[in-house]
């Protein structure tokens, strides 16, 4: 896999973060987030073979951050919320934003254990899609709601062309909405403010097409077939700056291909990129 000695540094960097917050933890909390730290360091050290194609080590890295973590995230979120609660005495204004920021991060990393949870089930067959007859129109408008406050944070232009009669779609409608909403994300973080994200789908007779553009930092060629895979990020200043895994990407293909559908991907340095995908019609 690509660049694994860059997002190595990245958990560890993280892992640094989470030791050094453990101060102020109740002993219990920080005992059991003690207790993990090496326990993870170990399994990011270990190389992550590749065998028969499938990446295996990868596997059991994601299952094992998974388990490792996702307790102790828990007694964090909990204590957070309940210091934010006021129970246990009124917060100073500084306090406050710590305890924000906690809470932030911990439901950052929720979301990272949650994707590679839906990575592993994957890896092991039990990634389920419920394909359903979908109105284009509504899964849309609701991805378009989703990343409405990054456009306006980021200034961003969003015109969408969604044309009337559009036949319904067999989809996961959950799940679609999702990758839309993710890659409308994307498109918004990895563009410099005040751009314009284009939305649109095309009936294609067996097939609806979305797409979505933007005039962002682009993609190098070698750049392209790299996008969804897990962990993998690019290079540019941009990207760097912006929280990511990679993940989010990778299960948009996964979902995607159990649908029956195909995510198609292009992009040119300093122009832009332009990410679609089909979905079959409703026979």
């Amino acid at each position: 896999m690509a660049q694994n000695g860059n997002w190595k540094d990245k958990v560890n960097a993280a892992l640094d973060a989470l030791s050094d917050a453990l101060t102020g933890l109740d002993d219990q909390t920080a005992e059991k987030v003690s207790a993990a730290i090496p326990v993870l360091r170990g399994l990011i050290s270990a190389p992550i073979p590749e065998q028969d194609g499938h990446d295996d080590g990868l596997w059991a890295l994601l299952a094992g951050l998974d388990e490792s973590l996702r307790a102790p995230l828990i007694a964090i979120r909990g204590r957070a919320e309940l210091i934010e609660s006021g129970v246990l005495g009124e917060l100073s204004a500084e306090q406050a934003r710590w305890v924000s920021a906690i809470l932030s991060n911990t439901r950052r990393a929720f979301a990272i254990l949650d994707n590679a949870h839906e990575l592993i089930e994957w890896s092991r067959g039990d990634l389920n899609v419920k394909p359903e007859p979908v109105e284009v129109t509504e899964m849309v408008s609701e991805a378009t709601q989703a990343s409405a406050e990054v456009m306006l944070a980021r200034g961003h232009t969003l015109l969408t062309r969604i044309p009337d009669g559009l036949p319904k779609v067999n989809t996961d409608f959950y799940r679609t909405m999702l990758i839309i909403a993710d890659i409308l994300d994307n498109a918004a973080r990895y563009t410099p403010p005040g751009g314009t994200i284009r939305l649109s789908a095309e009936n294609m007779g067996e097939w609806v097409l979305i797409t979505v553009s933007d005039t962002g930092i682009g993609l190098e060629p070698d750049e392209v077939q790299m996008v969804g895979k897990p962990f993998w990020r690019g290079s540019h200043p941009l990207v760097r700056r912006q929280p990511g895994t990679g993940l989010r990407m990778a299960i948009a293909r996964k979902v995607l291909s159990l649908l029956g559908a195909e995510l198609f991907i292009s992009g040119e340095p300093g122009v832009g990129s332009s990410f679609s995908f089909t979905l079959p019609v409703k026979s």
